[in-house]
């Protein structure tokens, strides 16, 4: 990268009064051992999103069962699980003697989301950041606002334990949504299919499933569309592309991708279900014919 220059890491950690650890957990004790020191006054910001057997492992192996030193609701007496510390609040722990100020940030953020997502109009450039100190959390907000990334401020380290466990399992979480919305957009539509054919509430339950799917493959690709237009109206409208919207816009934004991709599915399940209807008369009617010929 042009301008750019490469520094041994003591000397950054030196003339930075931010610093972002991109680690997995199980590196960061190595990191402190050599250079816990040149942290000591920066703002240290986490964004690791450990699994929870890591977590655990990383207090286990710094405090002990029975030590008393972790933080609530441990008492260091119970074996730690799912419900871990998070890896922010243990380097707040062995920083804290230096005046290094961690914060839990950017942890919800891809590569993907970074080079491609509309900064002003994408929930995929939304984060949280989570600190025990308000200076540095303004810090971080002030350095994301940079590259184009609303922060959400919490006055907390101990809510990056929620924010570490969100991540472990995101796609299951991103599909929750969009999946309750299209069941329950299925069955609006099977009761529209049945009550406009008047074969409700049994009569050809097949016939009236696979017309319900249809009905909810086309509804649900029109709302995979609707919000990205609604919110280029709204710009124009507006005359400014920096627009905050709100949650239950961002929302559906967010779950676009998983909209599409359950409506393609009824889509592909009406056709399926219609060409095997198909080949069904078509076999009847070969049979016909041949008993006729006969």
């Amino acid at each position: 990268m042009a301008g750019a220059e490469v520094m041994p890491l003591r000397r950054v950690l030196a003339a930075s009064s931010l610093v972002i650890l991109a680690l997995p957990a199980h590196a960061l004790p190595a990191l402190l051992a050599e250079h816990s020191d040149a942290l000591a006054g920066k703002t240290v910001v986490d964004i690791s999103n450990p699994t929870a057997e890591q977590a655990a492992a990383l207090w286990s192996d710094h405090y002990p069962p029975g030590s008393g030193e972790l933080p609530a609701p441990h008492s260091g007496q119970e074996p730690l699980g799912d419900t871990a510390p998070s890896v922010a609040e243990w380097l707040q722990a062995q920083l804290a003697d230096g005046g290094a100020r961690v914060v839990k940030a950017l942890n919800s953020l891809s590569a993907h989301s970074l080079l491609s997502a509309d900064a002003h109009a994408d929930a995929a450039l939304r984060t949280a950041a989570a600190s025990d100190s308000r200076a540095a959390i303004d810090e971080v907000v002030a350095f994301a606002a940079a590259a184009g990334v609303h922060v959400r401020r919490v006055a907390a380290l101990a809510h990056a334990r929620e924010m570490e466990r969100a991540q472990r399992a995101p796609a299951l979480h991103a599909w929750r949504a969009p999946g309750a919305a299209m069941a329950f957009l299925f069955m609006v539509c099977y009761l529209y299919s049945g009550a406009r054919s008047r074969k409700l509430p049994f009569g050809a339950a097949a016939q009236t499933a696979n017309s319900a799917l249809a009905w909810q493959s086309i509804t649900g690709l029109a709302a995979v569309y609707a919000p990205g237009a609604l919110v280029r109206v709204w710009q124009c409208t507006a005359a400014t592309q920096q627009l905050l919207l709100p949650p239950w816009l961002r929302s559906w934004m967010q779950c676009r991708q998983q909209l599409g991709m359950l409506s393609l599915a009824a889509a592909a399940l009406h056709v399926l279900v219609r060409v095997r209807a198909a080949a069904n008369l078509l076999a009847a009617a070969a049979a016909a014919a041949a008993a006729a010929a006969a």
